[in-house]
C-alpha cells in the first residue's frame, strides 16, 4: 500500500497476521511467501507496530529481532512490486494491541482502515503451553509449568522487563485484544488453530480471498516452528548457534532453504510431553472468565475450549 508519510513516499503492508503467538503463524509466513504475488519481508517478525516506542531493550534474551527505526522497516519494502500485496506477520501485535493499533494509525492516516487483519485463535491453555515448551526447547525457561505461570512470577518479570512473550496467561486471553482489532478496522478475519492445522491449504486459500490474492497451491504438510523438548540437546544446540557447518552451509543454500533445513533437523529432534489433566484444568481457570466474553463476541464456536479434562 502506498501511503504518504510525513511528505514522503513509503510503502506498508496491505495485510497484517497479528497473532495469536504459537498459533501457525510461522507456518503460514512460509506457506504465502511462495505466493509470487504476495510480498512478506525476510524478516518474519519485525514487531515494529508493537514495540516502535519501546526505550527500554529486554532483559531477558529476544525471541526473535525486532524493528525499531521507521526507516530500517520502510526499507523492508522498497524493493517490491506493485503487482504484489505487502503483508507482515508478527504476532505480538495482538498482545500489544494498543499500542499496535496506535502506530498503525499514526503511519497510515485515514488508509488504516484499508488495512486487512488476520488472526488465528488457540486454545488458550495449549497455546500457552506450546509458547512455555518453546522457551524450554531453546533453554529460555528456568522454571517448571507451575512457577513460570503463576501470577507473582510473570508480574515480576514484567516488572524487570522481561521479554513480553515471558506473559504466558496475558498472550491467551483474548477477548480485548480481538475486540480492540473489531472496534478499530473494519476488515477483520478471525481463524481457529485447530482448522489450520487440520486443513491447512484450505484456510490459506481462505486467507489469500480475504486479502485479495489469487490463491497460490503450495505444499502445506511442513510445520514451522514446533514446540517440544529436543531429543538431542547436542544436535539441538548445533542448529542453534553458529557453527562451521551453518557457516559452510552460506556458501552452498540460499537463506531461504537454510531455513527449511534448520526447521526440518529442529522438528525432527523434538518430542512433545503431555500435560497432565490436572494441571490443563488449573491453567484453564485462567481463561474461563475471558472465554466466555470472547464466544460471545465473535461469529466463530469455541465452545469446546471451555471444557475441563
Amino acid at each position: 500500500m502506498n501511503i504518504i508519510y510525513k511528505n514522503t513516499k513509503v510503502n506498508l503492508p496491505d495485510f497484517l497476521v497479528v497473532g495469536a503467538a504459537k498459533s501457525a503463524t510461522t507456518s503460514l509466513y512460509f506457506h504465502l511467501k511462495k505466493n509470487p504475488k504476495i510480498f512478506l519481508p525476510e524478516v518474519k517478525e519485525t514487531s515494529f507496530f508493537a514495540f516502535k516506542n519501546l526505550s527500554k531493550n529486554f532483559i531477558s534474551p529476544p525471541v526473535l529481532p525486532t524493528i525499531k527505526d521507521e526507516n530500517e522497516y520502510f526499507k523492508l519494502y522498497n524493493d517490491t512490486s506493485e503487482k504484489q500485496l505487502l503483508g507482515e506477520i508478527s504476532p505480538a501485535y495482538l498482545y500489544n494491541y494498543i499500542e499496535t493499533v496506535k502506530n498503525i494509525k499514526e503511519y497510515y492516516g485515514d488508509s488504516f482502515n484499508k488495512i486487512k487483519i488476520v488472526m488465528i485463535l488457540r486454545n488458550p491453555v495449549d497455546r500457552l503451553y506450546s509458547q512455555y515448551m518453546m522457551f524450554k526447547r531453546d533453554n529460555l525457561e528456568p522454571l517448571n509449568l507451575y512457577d513460570a505461570t503463576s501470577n507473582s512470577v510473570i508480574a515480576s518479570r514484567m516488572n524487570e522487563d522481561w521479554n513480553v512473550f515471558y506473559d504466558y496467561i496475558g498472550f491467551s486471553k483474548y477477548y480485548e485484544q480481538v475486540k480492540y482489532y473489531l472496534d478499530n478496522f473494519p476488515n477483520v478475519k478471525i481463524l481457529l488453530f485447530e482448522d489450520v492445522s487440520k486443513d491447512t491449504a484450505h484456510e490459506v486459500k481462505m486467507i489469500s480471498e480475504f486479502i485479495g490474492v489469487e490463491h497460490y497451491a503450495v505444499n502445506t504438510k511442513t510445520k514451522f516452528n514446533k514446540s517440544g523438548v529436543p531429543k538431542s540437546k547436542t544436535l539441538h544446540n548445533l542448529m542453534l548457534r553458529p557453527t562451521l557447518i551453518s557457516k559452510t552451509l552460506k556458501f552452498i543454500f540460499p537463506k531461504k532453504i537454510r531455513l527449511k533445513i534448520r526447521h526440518l533437523i529442529l522438528s525432527r529432534n523434538l518430542k512433545s510431553p503431555v500435560m497432565s489433566n490436572s494441571e490443563y484444568n488449573r491453567l484453564l481457570t485462567y481463561f474461563e472468565k475471558d472465554l466466555k466474553k470472547l464466544s460471545n463476541l465473535i461469529d466463530v464456536n469455541i465452545d469446546h475450549w471451555r471444557i475441563k479434562k
